[in-house]
């Protein structure tokens, strides 16, 4: 039998640099992260996981955004696993 999925862990559209930051900020907190320990797994600095969490559009979000409209395109996320599939 099929387990339903915990809504959590349901897919989410992403459809502007807003919404790539609340998934962001969502995932970072449950995982129980701060943006300084996100910014060193991530490669980055923390500066730009504050950016990337506020929803500031960069020209390079602004451009994926325009093709994958263009081309009646979605981008969805949602973790990799289910909690059961980490075990």
């Amino acid at each position: 039998m099929k387990m339903a999925i915990p809504l959590e862990f349901q897919p989410h559209v992403i459809r502007s640099a807003a919404a790539v930051g609340r998934a962001v900020r969502q995932r970072r907190t449950e995982l129980g992260l701060t943006q300084a320990e996100l910014a060193v797994a991530g490669l980055s600095n923390r500066q730009a996981i504050v950016q990337l969490e506020e929803g500031r559009e960069t020209k390079a979000l602004r451009q994926m955004f325009t093709v994958l409209l263009a081309l009646d395109l979605e981008l969805v996320v949602r973790p990799k696993r289910l909690p059961e599939e980490n075990r």
